[in-house]
Order: structure tokens, then sequence, then C-alpha cells
């Protein structure tokens, strides 16, 4: 049997030398990389450059290819990513076009939440579940206070984001444009009013049975994998501790916590545990986006 080797292979480094981690070597030829050749890479397989990586032209060149995909979990869903299965609104048998509310409610009733897109690499993933299809946005599960304050429905850190900074859109809920027009870009994010109706995607971690969405503890527990919440914003229902609970908290520390929550829900504030020295420490409760919105506790 012949084994047919290619002579060079493309690798994906594009328009800038990186990786999406920081475990790489870098193995490029003598005078690359140069990129008034191309902004891709190629990796050569023989002659003199073999084993080395060298500039290439992205559009004209054609070469082979190695794919990498992400380790994925056992699961029964047909979208499985990094982990995580993802629905598309219109394979679950619910209306195609929900408001933002409706949209996590559906997520939440299989065991998901409103998707949250965390690397560039995410982000793709999801465009490309729409590539068949011509929906022109869809929501993802991002809120966001006054533009200056992002979360996820689903409780994860804020890593990654996709404006478009140039918007002059509105709106505390968060949409994923799919097409280009006069005002939107493909790919880009723009605030949205909440009642506004359109397509979504929901995540939940794969492996995991489908249940529906439970009643979070009263009690709380100090747990390193779920932190106080210091200076974040928390969508309802959630939970915040100070730094270190049970602990104590150290000295001259101050933590403000943004809560927000969906359509015309009210927040319940409830303290299940409250002991601070009187003589230094207190609480504040302010209704509005700052502390220059009205006072409603100061204790």
């Amino acid at each position: 049997m012949t084994l047919q080797v290619p002579r060079a292979i493309t690798i994906t480094l594009h328009r800038v030398c990186s990786f999406q981690n920081s475990y790489v070597i870098y193995r490029h030829g003598l005078g690359f990389p140069y990129t008034d050749v191309g902004r891709c890479v190629y990796y050569a397989t023989d002659g003199a450059l073999a084993g080395q990586w060298i500039s290439d032209d992205c559009d004209d060149d054609m070469r082979s290819f190695i794919c990498e995909t992400p380790t994925t979990i056992q699961d029964s869903c047909d979208h499985n990513f990094n982990g995580y299965c993802y629905y598309l609104s219109t394979s679950l048998n619910y209306g195609v076009d929900y408001n933002f509310e409706q949209a996590q409610e559906t997520c939440e009733s299989i065991s998901g939440n409103l998707v949250s897109i965390h690397s560039p690499n995410e982000l793709r993933y999801v465009k490309s579940l729409y590539r068949t299809k011509n929906t022109p946005s869809i929501y993802i599960g991002a809120l966001t206070v006054s533009g200056k304050y992002h979360s996820w429905t689903d409780g994860s850190s804020w890593t990654f984001d996709n404006f478009d900074t140039t918007s002059q859109q509105s709106g505390n809920c968060m949409m994923m444009s799919l097409q280009s027009n006069g005002s939107l870009t493909q790919d880009a994010w723009y605030p949205s009013d909440c009642q506004a109706t359109r397509s979504f995607v929901c995540k939940r971690q794969a492996g995991l049975p489908w249940r529906g969405p439970t009643t979070p503890p009263t009690t709380v527990t100090p747990n390193p994998s779920n932190p106080s919440y210091c200076n974040s914003l928390l969508v309802a229902p959630s939970q915040v501790t100070s730094p270190g609970y049970p602990g104590n908290y150290t000295n001259n520390l101050n933590c403000a916590f943004q809560l927000a929550t969906l359509g015309s829900y009210r927040i319940r504030l409830t303290f299940n545990s409250f002991n601070t020295e009187s003589c230094c420490d207190k609480v504040t409760v302010y209704d509005g986006d700052d502390s220059q919105g009205s006072l409603l506790v100061d204790n």
C-alpha cells in the first residue's frame, strides 16, 4: 500500500501569529512570518523547508489541511461542541420567534439557558448552525445595563464579546446579527428591546439529564467555583456573599453588586445571614444603575 503525503498542510494562523492558548512552539521558516506574502500559514512536509511554517495567501493557494475539533462529551443532542449541546429554537417544539423572557424560559425547560459565547471559535460554531437558514438575527443570553455592565443568564464569566461599537441601538437584552445590511454587521452583537421577538439558541452542558428549572437553595455555602460576585452584574434568581463567606472579609473592602431581572419582574432582596461591624461596615441598596439612584436601604 502506498501512502501519499501532501507536500504542505495548512494550519490556522490567521491575521496575527497567535493561537487560542499560550502553549505553542513556533516553527517559522527563516524570514517568516512575512505578511506581504499572505496572512495564513502552511506547514511544509518535504524539501529544504520540511517541518517549518511558511506564510501563504489565504485565498488563492489551495492546500491539504487537517481539522482539529474540541473534545466532545457523549450526548444525544444533534449539535455537540466543546462539552455543550446547542438547540436552535426551530428544532424545539415551540414557536420560532419569542421575546427574550420567553426564550430564556424555553431554554430553562430543557435544563439550559440562552447561549453564552466565550470565544471566536464558539461564535463561528453558533453562526454555522444557521448556514443553510435565512435567519436575520438570534437572541443570545446576554443582558446589559446602561451599555456598561454585561452578564450571561447562565452565570458564566464575561470573557469575550463581539459588540458593534458603532451601533446606536439601545435595549437591555442582546441579539446577534446573522446577516449584514445597512445598519447591522454579520456576527456582531447589538442591544435589543427585550420584548422584540426573534429566533434563539439554547445551550446546556452535555451529558446531563434533561430536567426543568429548580428553585435555587436559600442557604449560601462557600464554594470556590461559585465566588462572591463582588463588583459583578447578576441576573435574578441568583445569590451573592461577602468575599470569603462564611469567614471574614478583608479590611477596607468595597463591593458593588448590580442586580437585574427580565421584563416587568421585580427583584426581591433577602438577607439570609447578616453580621457586620457596626462601627465600620454597612450595606446600602439603591434602585437604579448606580449610587445616583433612589436610596432604599442604608444599614
